[in-house]
């Protein structure tokens, strides 16, 4: 399976701890740069065949250098121009594989998270397998979230006030190459100049299949924001 792991990001979330397109270089609790512990974690799972790293001009060097021995192809969005272009970009290296994996650079995943995601698309066939986490309506805001009755994604839009415990997109989801490929090539820049993923999921797990067959929850830590990444260090310190 290759994998696409999103990393051109500006960061403006986590201003107080990277600078500018340098989020996925922030040290975890064990000291290592975030970017270095996705590949690692992908390292430990030997069904990966081919790893995409889609980075800016400003942070590819660095990337490089965090990420050390790990063979890696790096493809450069050139403008911030949004995750749904990035992931764009990154289709564009010819894959060695007819599926593919997508992360987010600014997640926390465990090999276990994709051990799920990758076997959970084996045994079920061609439809996109989302990974999932369920979060409080305050913190879901920030993520690309499912209406639990419409089953529609969302993504940077309010959530409705009588929705509490929320299904949340925390940046990842397996299939097809050419069908994700197909669909982003639909994806259009919102006011902001960016193309997101998030309103495209939609079309990517259309099926006639139950809905929850394509979510597969994670156990992914969001430290994407200041609030979030001084919270997972505060419970890394207490349970360490």
């Amino acid at each position: 399976m290759d994998v696409i792991i999103l990393a051109a990001g500006r960061g403006e979330r986590i201003s107080n701890y990277a600078g500018p397109f340098l989020k996925p270089l922030i040290h975890l609790a064990s000291g290592k740069p975030l970017i270095r512990h996705t590949i690692d974690q992908l390292r430990d799972y030997d069904k990966m065949t081919n790893i995409v790293v889609v980075a800016s001009p400003h942070n590819v060097e660095s990337l490089n250098e965090a990420i050390g021995d790990r063979p890696v192809t790096f493809a450069i969005q050139r403008r911030p121009h949004g995750p749904g272009d990035a992931l764009r970009v990154g289709l564009e290296i010819r894959g060695t594989t007819s599926h593919v994996l997508v992360l987010l650079a600014d997640n926390l995943f465990t090999s276990h998270d994709i051990a799920r995601l990758q076997s959970s698309y084996v045994h079920t066939g061609h439809n996109v397998r989302i990974g999932y986490s369920e979060l409080p309506r305050d913190e879901a805001a920030r993520f690309t979230w499912q209406h639990p009755e419409k089953r529609t994604w969302h993504e940077k839009e309010p959530i409705p006030d009588e929705i509490t415990d929320v299904d949340c997109w925390v940046g990842g989801f397996v299939g097809l190459r050419d069908r994700i490929r197909y669909v982003i090539g639909f994806a259009l820049p919102n006011d902001r100049g960016e193309v997101l993923i998030g309103p495209y999921l939609d079309d990517l797990t259309r099926s006639p299949d139950d809905e929850r067959a394509r979510m597969i929850p994670l156990d992914a830590v969001d430290i994407g924001t200041d609030a979030s990444y001084r919270k997972y260090l505060e419970e890394t310190k207490i349970s360490g």
